[in-house]
């Protein structure tokens, strides 16, 4: 058996983000989901993308900038070496899911796993009760 191992090329300044939507505690994947990407800084704010997910709750690879290889080989970069994102997750029955600042990485594939949470049959709120269900992760400028 052959196994290569993928080196991202100096130019590449793609990523690429799947987002996986589970139910139940994160055990049943969740088929039909609305997902919308977001950029969340100025160099890629334009960027949206809004796709479904499938039978296995997974969304197509998505194709996102972010900066050259470049700037993570060094760890004295100015340059922040990743792109930050922002992804929201919407289904009926469901409370609607938001998570802020995924890094993507040039030349590689990310994966986010998204949980909603059910709504009781007689919500019809679209936030959890609590408030809105808001993930974030910090930006470590370190990286």
């Amino acid at each position: 058996m052959k196994i290569e191992k993928s080196v991202a090329n100096e130019a590449e300044t793609f990523g690429y983000l799947t987002v996986r939507v589970f139910g139940a505690g994160g055990s049943i994947p969740i088929e039909g989901a609305n997902v919308r990407v977001s950029g969340n800084d100025e160099s890629n704010k334009d960027v949206i993308y809004s796709v479904v997910t499938d039978r296995s709750g997974k969304t197509p690879k998505l194709k996102l900038p972010a900066p050259p290889v470049r700037y993570s080989l060094s760890p004295n970069s100015e340059q922040v070496p990743f792109s930050t994102y922002n992804v929201q997750v919407i289904l009926e029955d469901y409370y609607e899911n938001s998570t802020s600042n995924i890094p993507i990485f040039a030349g590689i594939s990310s994966i986010q796993s998204i949980v909603l949470i059910g709504k009781a049959p007689y919500d019809s709120s679209n936030y959890y009760p609590r408030g809105n269900v808001d993930i974030v992760e910090s930006e470590n400028k370190e990286l």
